[in-house]
């Protein structure tokens, strides 16, 4: 039979231990209310387009958009056929970058404001344009901010951007001043990935769809749009006319 002196010393010798696991149990909870707690993980949607680019290098960026295989999946002569005659147009050409499309407007014989928010790109654009013999009535720079095209009342025949449009972050508010700045008769082009995966451009994520689009510049004032999903191998265009 077990008496209760043994029950007793039992029990007085497992209590340092019964003690130690009490500390040892409050301490934790104490320690979990001091700790903020965790958010979940950053999603790709949280880096903005702007960011994403910027992880490379400006020197990485002017070789990957002057890239021998662009012209491959760019098409750039299909995209000025589907544009029409540029004689005597004035063209602002957003997020101009290196002059990939500047330079070919110009050659086509419309006058290009080659425009972009980063000051590193208009200087490259300018010792391209005197290297290529270009006046300042042909090609001239303009720096804009991130949210405005900085466009005087009807001062372009054409507002084009190529590989810019997800960049864009209040685009509805933007293309309101961008249909300001059109001449009559005037209208935009946009040429940007399609939706999902392809072997260039930003993540699906970052993408913005022909539909999206469609619905921005229907709220942003303009009337009539058309879109090409076909011409280009990754891309659409789309037109719009207020």
């Amino acid at each position: 039979m077990i008496s209760q002196k043994m029950i007793a010393a039992s029990f007085s010798s497992k209590l340092p231990v019964f003690r130690l696991m009490c500390c040892f149990a409050l301490a934790v909870a104490a320690l979990s209310c001091q700790q903020p707690t965790a958010g979940p993980a950053e999603s790709p949607k949280s880096i903005t387009a702007n960011d994403y680019m910027n992880e490379s290098g400006f020197r990485d960026l002017v070789d990957r958009f002057e890239a021998p295989d662009r012209n491959e999946w760019q098409c750039p002569d299909l995209i000025l056929d589907q544009l029409g005659p540029m004689q005597d147009k004035t063209i602002m050409d957003l997020g101009a970058g290196t002059g990939y499309f500047s330079v070919r407007f110009v050659d086509a014989g419309a006058k290009v404001i080659a425009a972009d928010v980063d000051q590193r790109f208009l200087d490259f654009l300018s010792q391209r344009a005197e290297g290529l013999g270009y006046g300042p009535d042909q090609l001239q720079m303009r720096r804009v901010p991130y949210n405005s095209p900085s466009l005087a009342k009807a001062e372009v025949d054409l507002f084009f951007t190529c590989n810019t449009y997800h960049h864009i972050e209040s685009r509805e508010s933007y293309f309101r001043e961008v249909k300001q700045g059109l001449a009559p008769g005037g209208r935009v082009a946009i040429v940007d990935f399609q939706g999902g995966s392809s072997p260039h451009g930003p993540p699906p994520a970052m993408r913005v769809g022909a539909d999206v689009m469609q619905r921005e510049l229907k709220a942003a004032g303009f009337r009539r749009i058309a879109v090409d999903s076909t011409t280009l191998p990754e891309q659409v265009l789309v037109i719009a006319w207020p």
